[in-house]
């Protein structure tokens, strides 16, 4: 290396280092520096600790927490629960809970026990007949059987079946020729605003008239939902000495509105979407069957599904239905099927 290239180097060595000695910072910018870093790391904490605090706020009644709405005990207070229990329920909280009641209405041929909890059927006994072990004859019963209305309101989807409703005894009568009607009310906070079941047994028939009305609704059910679910589902009891014939015999029919009745294979599980609007849609056994039928139509899509019980020893094929009840935001609204048992 010849003279001047040593010289070159040292010269670029000595920039670099004045270089590095001027831009140190001075004492009072890293002051200035810790101060900042001090801030920052102060507004971290800060906001922990009230996302902290907010989620025992939000945290569900019972829940243990060390905020003003506590109690001494650390558990959230009255008033605090009743104010979460009303954004959970909105204008349904007084349904959130009640008791659960059975209510029968019956003529010479057949049993229905309707549940406050739900205002759903939860049984159904033939009364002149037996199971092949001389038991009464139940199509189905209240722990495996679902009946309920899904509807939208306040950014929620309710499930009728969870809720209470309210008999009204002004409704229950018994009219000439044995009629018998039953009347279960779901109260939105107001007895102007209510979702209704009515029941009706005309004489000695296996046919039971079912209303659906709305009454008051229109400003509580969200108003870009034009439709109803009504959920239908059952575990088929084992009636039959013979399980396996009874489950080669058992499946879901269906009609649609303008054609002829059809099925799912007795032989296979499958679940099924309905394109088109449904009359009918029955939930057969090997020699009983339960039937709900739209006086006009149900809207589409109706989706059924069958499923085979294995190894339970009680049951023999699951059955359910999602059926689409049209519903218009109006003040007074019905719509008519019949359950055929």
């Amino acid at each position: 290396m010849d003279k001047n290239s040593i010289l070159g180097l040292l010269l670029i060595g000595g920039i670099l280092i004045g270089w590095m000695v001027m831009s140190q910072p001075s004492k009072e910018e890293l002051a200035k520096q810790q101060r900042l870093h001090d801030s920052i790391a102060q507004f971290e904490q800060t906001k922990l600790t009230k996302a902290d605090a907010y989620s025992k706020i939000i945290q569900p009644p019972g829940t243990i927490g060390t905020t003003a709405t506590t109690s001494p005990t650390g558990q959230l207070t009255d008033s605090l629960k009743a104010i979460i229990k009303k954004q959970t329920y909105g204008d349904f909280v007084e349904a959130s809970a009640g008791e659960n009641k059975i209510i029968a209405i019956e003529n010479n041929l057949m049993k229905v026990n309707v549940s406050t909890k739900g205002g759903r059927i939860v049984s159904v006994e033939l009364k002149g007949y037996k199971t092949y072990d001389n038991k009464p004859l139940l199509l189905f019963d209240a722990d495996s059987s679902t009946q309920n209305i899904m509807f939208a309101a306040y950014s929620k989807v309710f499930s009728s079946d969870s809720l209470y409703f309210i008999p009204d005894a002004s409704n229950f009568s018994v009219t000439g020729g044995n009629s018998k009607s039953l009347s279960m009310r779901l109260y939105a906070g107001s007895k102007a605003k209510y979702i209704e079941y009515v029941y009706t047994l005309t004489g000695n028939e296996y046919m039971m008239g079912c209303h659906i009305n709305t009454i008051g609704m229109q400003d509580i059910i969200a108003s870009n939902v034009g439709e109803l679910t009504f959920n239908w589902q059952m575990k088929t009891p084992i009636q039959e000495q013979n399980h396996q014939t009874q489950q080669r015999a058992s499946t879901i029919y269906f009609k649609y509105l303008d054609e002829d009745a059809d099925k799912i294979s007795e032989s296979s599980e499958e679940k099924k979407s309905l394109d088109s609007r449904v009359k009918w849609v029955g939930f057969k056994q090997q020699f009983f069957t339960s039937v709900i039928i739209a006086d006009n139509a149900f809207e589409k899509p109706t989706d059924i599904e069958t499923v085979t019980e294995k190894g339970s020893g009680k049951y023999i094929k699951t059955f359910s239905a999602d059926l689409t009840i049209p519903y218009e935001h109006q003040n007074n609204t019905t719509f008519g099927m019949r359950f055929y048992f």
